[in-house]
């Protein structure tokens, strides 16, 4: 009961904070919506321009499809932590989360999940709102229990990479720089920008050796019904690996830092 009330007292605080922040909420999810409709009408002149109806295994409509999961699997399952953590040790408040009586990782984690659960139904509306007159979703066979599983799988992975890289502003002047170099990585090789099925078949299997498609690319995989249910089984459990992978450097780095926050006092 401690631990629950704990919980849903770092859901009030971030509750407080996206209230607090509510216009760049507002314009942000707003923007979204714009964003896919230009997406639409990007991929639907490439398409008429192509003459196929079908590139690289997906139809047009598919592709709409990806590209609405894309948003909808960012705001669910990606992290600000690194974002937070390395201000705060710039301007020296640290402490204040590090005397709490709470685990500092556990803490950052469920902040994490409150601000994605928050987010996502900030901007459900008014996606579907545009996804239901663009999209025909009667032409897709999805695997939705699938999808919500991978990306809860999704959720806790990009969590542990990006606290285990925001481990790094420890031992910088700057973090800011990494964070860019961070997302833009990640965004390329999860197949943010561009589906991988896109990129030579090469480069598709090099990154199947990276974390970064299981943060994202995987789930919407799943959830088009590109995977078998063995295949979908076999995803899940390499996106479980690198969630462990990452879960023992995030401790392991953490731990490092705090030492060095001690020792130096940053």
């Amino acid at each position: 009961m401690t631990f629950l009330r704990k919980v849903l007292g770092i859901g009030r605080w971030q509750y407080g904070f996206e209230v607090a922040y509510r216009f760049n909420r507002i314009v942000w999810a707003s923007s979204l919506p714009i964003i896919l409709l230009a997406t639409y009408f990007l991929w639907t002149s490439i398409y008429a321009y192509s003459g196929q109806t079908i590139i690289n295994g997906m139809t047009l409509n598919e592709l709409i499809v990806y590209y609405l999961a894309v948003q909808i699997t960012i705001m669910f399952s990606a992290s600000m932590v690194d974002a937070h953590i390395p201000r705060l040790v710039k301007k020296g408040l640290l402490i204040r989360y590090i005397v709490k009586p709470f685990n500092f990782v556990l803490f950052w984690f469920i902040r994490s999940v409150w601000r994605s659960l928050f987010r996502t139904f900030a901007v459900l509306l008014p996606l579907f709102a545009l996804a239901f007159v663009i999209i025909d979703f009667s032409s897709i066979t999805f695997n939705i229990p699938g999808y919500m599983l991978s990306v809860i799988l999704a959720l806790f992975l990009n969590f542990f990479y990006i606290f285990s890289v925001a481990m790094i502003c420890f031992w910088v002047k700057e973090y800011e720089g990494i964070r860019v170099i961070r997302r833009g990585v990640a965004n390329v090789f999860n197949g943010a920008i561009i589906p991988l099925t896109f990129f030579p078949l090469v480069f598709q299997k090099a990154f199947s050796y990276l974390p970064f498609q299981y943060m994202l690319y995987v789930p919407i995989q799943i959830l088009l019904g590109k995977y078998s249910y063995e295949q979908s089984i076999t995803m899940m459990l390499i996106q479980l690996m690198w969630i462990i992978v990452f879960a023992l450097i995030s401790i392991f780095a953490w731990k490092k830092a705090q030492a060095q926050f001690m020792g130096v006092g940053v």
